[in-house]
């Protein structure tokens, strides 16, 4: 995967804006070990490209309440009620099937967003949708599913994006970005769940969210991301050129670079050696998935990477 990689820089993405980090890295060499942790650093983001969550209630804690049942049953859940598993984050989270009562072979809730404050935008095609969430099952077999649908002024469906989706017994993120189709007056956020094996429909999902960019450049080909739980790829492999030129189209940039005090990541003492500056990893920042861009015009000062 990095056989053409020198593993100089590496751009990080995802980020929430206006967040504290902390970050270390490590190598592994032709022989495939690794290296020790370099020393913790730490920075913090600045303002995201991305709109805030348009979803609301996300992470069931306000029951079902903004979500409408298409078809089958949608439940908010505690830990353990009805036998079934924690929440990735909060209180509660979705179960779109049934798990206590009403179990159906298949679930499906939506919520349709407006896109009023983004029209001119989308008819120019300038808009991305992001969009993902924490997905699991109980043991592996039912499939929790989610798929944004963009709908015109008189309710059809202009296009939809591809279904994420996966089958793990432990909570993963499953994430996507696609153009906004012109025309689009409104998109619709659908939660699906799939009983494959047992008399419970275990399809589980938490902190769902939606989130619009406002494209200023035009986007590198193939440069749609796909990161989803059913396999070891991160859908954030883009070495772009880390050379010259400040951000334009609305990374994070990054400041407060110090310590990482209180971040709970002791460093390694047991170094035999360090690499030479010029082949010490730097941080590129971005609040965006999959997207091509010039490095932050602050960085944080790269780790010393100690050799095995």
């Amino acid at each position: 995967l990095q056989a053409a990689d020198d593993l100089s820089d590496a751009v990080v993405e995802g980020l929430e804006g206006n967040s504290p980090y902390c970050w270390r890295v490590r190598y592994r060499d032709r022989g495939l070990r690794w290296s020790p942790w370099s020393v913790p650093a730490g920075f913090t983001t600045g303002d995201s490209a991305l709109s805030a969550n348009l979803l609301l209630n996300p992470g069931a804690e306000q029951g079902i309440e903004h979500w409408t049942v298409t078809e089958g049953v949608l439940e908010s859940l505690t830990s353990g009620e009805c036998d079934g598993r924690e929440p990735y984050d909060g209180d509660r989270y979705f179960a779109v099937g049934g798990l206590c009562e009403g179990e159906s072979d298949y679930g499906e809730a939506r919520q349709t967003v407006q896109l009023k404050e983004w029209l001119a935008d989308v008819q120019a095609g300038r808009v991305r949708a992001h969009f993902g969430g924490m997905l699991r099952d109980w043991g592996g077999d039912d499939r929790p599913e989610i798929r944004l649908d963009f709908v015109d002024a008189v309710g059809s469906t202009l296009d939809q994006s591809e279904t994420l989706g996966l089958q793990a017994t432990e909570w993963t993120e499953v994430s996507s970005a696609l153009d906004v189709p012109v025309g689009a007056q409104a998109v619709d956020f659908v939660m699906m769940g799939t009983r494959n094996a047992g008399d419970d429909n275990d399809s589980y999902l938490d902190e769902v969210r939606l989130r619009l960019e406002v494209v200023t450049e035009e986007p590198s080909a193939g440069d749609d991301d796909d990161t989803t739980g059913d396999d070891d790829a991160t859908g954030n492999e883009d070495d772009g050129d880390p050379s010259g030129g400040e951000a334009t189209d609305g990374p994070a940039l990054v400041s407060g670079v110090g310590d990482c005090a209180g971040c709970g990541i002791a460093p390694r003492a047991d170094a035999l050696g360090w690499l030479p500056t010029s082949l010490v990893v730097g941080l590129w920042v971005s609040t965006r998935r999959r997207r091509r861009l010039r490095p932050a015009s602050v960085v944080p000062p790269s780790p010393r990477v100690p050799l095995q």
